[in-house]
């Protein structure tokens, strides 16, 4: 059979790849996560109910949204909006 020392070596082995997998496991979780993405100068903004806005045509003159940042939030008004899609500079070149 196998030694005792054999064992303790494969034991040994195995803990160090495990841990070794639950590192890279908690490097792409952190990665992914919202702060993380904050803290790398993005931005979330939401608008008055609290909904994420994805598009600026959501965004009226007047509307209220919340800014989130890595370390605290802010309110806004909207005073001025536009957006950056093709057909809406398509239509800005005629």
């Amino acid at each position: 059979m196998f030694s005792r020392a054999h064992l303790d070596r494969a034991c040994e082995h195995l803990l160090h790849a495990s841990s070794a997998q639950l590192q890279a496991a908690e490097a792409r979780l952190h990665a992914l996560s919202p702060f993380a993405v904050l803290q790398r100068g993005y931005a979330l903004v939401q608008d008055a109910n609290g909904v994420v806005v994805r598009s600026a045509a959501r965004l009226a003159v007047g509307d209220l949204v919340k800014t989130r940042l890595s370390d605290g939030s802010f309110d806004s008004r909207v005073v001025e909006s536009g957006s950056n899609t093709p057909e809406r500079k398509a239509k800005s070149r005629k």
